[in-house]
Parts: structure tokens; sequence; C-alpha cells
């Protein structure tokens, strides 16, 4: 499989996009995790809230029995029965946690509790109604008593509520700590290797491009050389040689810019045949000039020859000639 520039880049594309991916899910787990932490914080804050209600309504009924019990006025009654209702609302909410330490230690307060209705409901009231405060001392003594163990319980209930939720708003906050950093931490890494193969991306494409630059720079210089020795060689000057000098572009990749080096190559290679076909040509031309300079050499040199046996040729006839015309006298 050759690996192409658009290869390339849907490899980094995905990569970058899986980091990302990771980068969101640790956000989303971390983002959920403080979420549920602050939702748990949120149902204590509503324990805490009921048992500081509870707290009130306890408090009340007392403010209310040591009233009815110091005037014996029957509207205190009254009083009493809205811190009951009071008492009763948070204790609904402090059970809505479904908390084993808060059922342990409203079981033990059960007892009092009882003992207090009790001491209210079949003592204090009557004796109010009756006019008796002798008897209804009495019965606030015990219902005293037995509320005492009751806001006791119900101030541990509270400690512990309130124990339990500042537990969970430290947890919520680690938890919307870690969420933010684990995420910037991932967006950092998911940005880093973006940045890191976009820069080998970006640094094997030019290194390629400047290759490829190079070379083509290289064979317009030698087709440059070329064309000026072959225009010398038309002007009759056979002394030009060229060489190429332009190298080949080694370790072609299997993307488009490696391919541009093979043709690039292919180009040279046609200019290197072309180069050593001048030269071949020119030491040619030169071998048959040299033979015919010789040629011409041998020429002339019979031609001189000639004349000379020309001249004397003529000088003999002359010689002839002359005894003749002497024999002749």
């Amino acid at each position: 499989m050759s690996w192409t520039l658009g290869r390339k880049l849907g490899v980094a594309f995905g990569a970058v996009s899986l980091v990302f991916i990771a980068a969101l899910l640790v956000s989303i787990t971390f983002t959920g995790k403080a979420d549920r932490a602050w939702d748990e914080t949120l149902r204590l804050q509503k324990g805490a809230d009921g048992a500081n209600l509870q707290i009130q309504g306890i408090r009340a009924q007392m403010r209310a029995q040591a009233r009815l019990a110091a005037t014996l006025d029957s509207r205190f009654e009254q009083d009493f029965e809205a811190g009951v209702a009071l008492s009763n609302r948070g204790s609904a909410a402090v059970e809505a946690l479904n908390d084993p330490v808060v059922a342990r230690i409203s079981s033990e307060a059960n007892k009092a509790d009882h003992g207090h209705d009790a001491a209210v409901v079949d003592d204090l009231f009557p004796a109010a109604e009756a006019g008796d405060r002798d008897a209804a001392l009495a019965a606030l003594a015990a219902a005293d008593e037995a509320v005492d163990v009751i806001l006791a319980k119900a101030e541990t209930i509270g400690g512990h509520i309130g124990k339990r939720r500042d537990a969970a708003v430290a947890e919520a906050r680690d938890a919307t700590s870690a969420a933010r950093r684990y995420s910037l931490l991932a967006a950092g890494l998911a940005l880093v290797l973006a940045a890191g193969l976009a820069f080998v991306l970006i640094r094997g494409i030019r290194r390629g491009v400047t290759t490829v630059l190079d070379r083509l720079s290289g064979l317009v210089d030698d087709c440059r050389e070329l064309s000026q020795a072959i225009d010398a060689t038309a002007a009759g000057d056979l002394t030009v040689s060229i060489a190429t000098r332009t190298q080949p572009i080694d370790d072609l990749g299997s993307d488009e810019i490696g391919r541009v080096g093979e043709a690039v190559n292919a180009i040279r290679e046609s200019t290197a045949g072309s180069v050593d076909a001048y030269n071949r040509m020119r030491v040619e031309l030169l071998a048959i000039v040299g033979e015919m300079a010789g040629a011409a050499d041998a020429v002339a040199g019979a031609s001189r020859e000639m004349a000379a046996t020309s001249d004397e040729s003529g000088r003999a006839v002359g010689e002839i000639a002359h005894a003749i015309g002497e024999i002749a006298i």
C-alpha cells in the first residue's frame, strides 16, 4: 500500500480525532462523577436541613410544654402540636437519606420519644386541663428528661449528616477539579499530537518539494549548457565539452511527491543521455575533421610532387631541344 499524501493526512486526522474523543470521554467521565457528587451534596443538604427542622421542632415542643406547665393555658397545646408537626417534617427529610447510622440513632431515640409522648399527652395535657399544677410540673419533668435524650440524638444525627455533607462537598470539588484538570490535560495532549503530526507532515512535504525544485534547477542549468554547446558546434567550435552535474533523487517516497521525484529522475536520465550523445558526436566530428585534414595534407603533398616532376620534365625537354638544335647546325 502506497502512503499517499491523502492517506497520511487521513491517518493524522484520525489520530488527532481519536485523542480528542478520548479527551471528551475523560471529560464526560469526570464531569459525571462531579455531577453525582454534587447531587449527593444536595441530597445531604436536604437531610441536614431536615435535621435542623427536627431540632427546631423539638425545641418548640420544649417551650410549649414548659409554658403549658407554667400557665396551665391550653392554647400552648397548639404550639406543642405545631412543634411536633415541624419535627415530623424534619424527620421525614432525614429518613429519606436511608442512612444506617441515622436509622440506628433514631431507633435508640424511639424509647425516649414514646416516653415523651406519654408524659405530655397522657399526663401534662390532662393535668393542665384539670388545673393541677403539681401534676403538670411532674409531667413536665418527665417530658423534659425524655426530650433531652431526643434532642441529644437529633443533634447527633445533625452532626453526622453535616459531616457527610462536608465530605460530599469536598469530594464534589475534587471531582470538579479533576474533571477540569484531566480535560485540559487531554486537550493539551491532543493539541501537541496535532502540532507534532502537522510538523512531521509539513517537514516531509517541504523536504520533498525542496529536493525536487533543486533537481529541476540543476536540469535547467544542464539543458542551458547543452544548448550553448550545440550552438557552438553549429558555429564550428568542437572544443566545448559538457557534463551532467544534477544528481538523481534518492529515497523516493510512495506519495505524490515521490512520483514527481521519479519523473524528475526520468527527465535527468534523458538529459544525461542527450549530453552523452552530444559528447560522442563532438568526438566523432573531431575525428572526421582530423581525417579530412590529413587527407588534405596528402593531396597537397602529391600536388607539390607533381609540380616538381613537371619542372624536371620541362627542363629535360628543353635540353633535348637544345641538343637537337646543335646537331642541326
